[in-house]
């Protein structure tokens, strides 16, 4: 495993790539209280409006709030939309 995050680490180097990107980890950006963006997610887990929780290598990411939406979802990113509250990283419970 040491490896691993060796070769990770060499090639964040020499591509420029933050390491997150290079382990595939998820990215949660927000913006205000209005807009989260997830990279590199999943999947949607589960849907409401009051809960958007996705699916991340490692940990489930769950967006909470009100009047919650997905303004787009693709296989590299997910935009949600709505009066948002919190955002965590759920470990364990199903992700890995």
């Amino acid at each position: 495993m040491k490896n691993h995050y060796k070769a990770l680490g060499r090639m964040t180097q020499l591509t420029g790539l933050p390491l997150e990107y290079a382990a595939g980890l998820p990215k949660v950006e927000l913006e205000g209280f209005t807009t989260a963006r997830v990279e590199c997610h999943r999947g949607v887990l589960q849907y409401s409006e009051n809960i958007v929780e996705l699916g991340g290598k490692g940990a489930k990411i769950r967006i909470s709030g009100s009047g919650l939406g997905l303004k787009a979802l693709s296989p590299a990113l997910a935009v949600i939309t709505g009066r948002i509250s919190g955002a965590e990283y759920i470990f364990g419970e199903d992700g890995e």
